[in-house]
């Protein structure tokens, strides 16, 4: 934890590069914070939303190796919460609390938790990663799609909505 006063669990980018390589068209690169650096083999890695639908890895698919989902995250701890030290608590919700309400005052959505639990060496790392993602008009398309048709509460929501479900 590196400041009490201003914390954060934002990734931090240290660059985004467009590169191409001979004739093939461009691609931007984001050079991110490494979560998994020091970190020991025996992970479990799970990307959190707040979903309340049904975002899991199907048993059959999974080989150990894959990140984990919302749904896998419930069932793995049988509703229980990561056990954690109350100062560290504090600094977390503080953290969610000012990086979503930044993230949602510039319209940033679809961003996840990612935490990594290294069962052999009882360590918790976590970090917030995919925000740089904006609610325009093609997401407010697909969210007005899946709205219509599944009938139900659509994952990509507005940025305020978002930030209260993260």
């Amino acid at each position: 934890m590196t400041n009490i006063d201003k914390p954060s669990l934002l990734t931090k980018i240290y660059g985004i590069y467009e590169v191409q390589i001979e004739k093939n068209s461009p691609v931007c690169l984001v050079a991110m914070e490494n979560l998994f650096f020091g970190m020991g083999s025996n992970l479990k890695v799970y990307d959190l939303k707040g979903s309340v639908s049904s975002r899991y890895v199907s048993k059959g698919k999974f080989d150990g190796s894959k990140t984990l989902l919302d749904t896998d995250y419930k069932l793995d701890r049988n509703g229980e919460p990561l056990p954690i030290k109350s100062t560290h608590m504090e600094y977390i919700e503080k953290a969610i609390k000012t990086d979503t309400q930044l993230l949602a005052s510039v319209k940033v959505i679809d961003y996840s938790m990612l935490v990594i639990i290294d069962e052999d060496n009882f360590l918790t790392r976590m970090g917030i990663i995919d925000y740089l993602r904006i609610f325009d008009f093609g997401k407010q398309f697909e969210s007005l799609g899946k709205k219509i048709l599944k009938g139900t509460t659509p994952t990509v929501t507005e940025p305020e909505d978002y930030k209260e479900r993260f």
